[in-house]
């Protein structure tokens, strides 16, 4: 049987509100994205506890935990283990915590920032390619994906007009290469 859910902020931000409404509709599984005009990953021990008894209260679960972790960054512009790939992982690492807390099988993050043109071959790649950024997205993201199999989790990486997996077919071969 399928299930039925929504990101609540789609719904509000203000996150019991969002909470009746799905109760009202039949729609049980929450997508965790801004409560409160916060980010997942942002919460405090309070405030997760108090996300906690909204969702029993309105006997809701968790489908997914959703932060822009890895958004709008070029992988040109990142390297592992500098100021922000670290942030984003710290904000990645609390994400996971907050999935298996509310019994979320699912993460989602972004692919870092579009580059125009990923592949070329016989002269092509040394006018229109972003040189090495594929190579470079599987090497930023080989670490993310080592954090989420030893934390059990499954990672969502959406696909965008404006991130570096912008297709099902881009996303395939981002999972080959990884």
């Amino acid at each position: 049987m399928a299930k039925l859910g929504v990101i609540t902020d789609g719904i509000s931000t203000d996150f019991e509100h969002a909470l009746k409404i799905m109760s009202q509709n039949n729609l049980d599984q929450a997508e965790l994205q801004y409560l409160w005009d916060k980010e997942v990953g942002d919460f405090d021990k309070s405030e997760i506890d108090k996300i906690e008894e909204l969702l029993k209260k309105y006997n809701m679960d968790v489908s997914c935990i959703s932060r822009h972790n890895f958004a709008g960054i070029g992988v040109h512009e990142v390297s592992i283990g500098d100021n922000t790939y670290n942030h984003h992982m710290e904000k990645l690492k609390e994400c996971i915590d907050m999935a298996k807390r509310f019994k979320s099988p699912l993460v989602r993050i972004m692919s870092f920032r579009k580059e125009m043109v990923l592949f070329g071959e016989h002269g092509a790649e040394k006018w229109n390619v972003s040189d090495g950024a594929w190579s470079k997205l599987v090497e930023l993201l080989t670490p993310v994906v080592n954090l989420a199999k030893e934390s059990d989790i499954m990672l969502v990486v959406e696909t965008g007009n404006n991130a570096m997996i912008t297709s099902c077919f881009l996303g395939r071969k981002l999972i080959d290469d990884l």
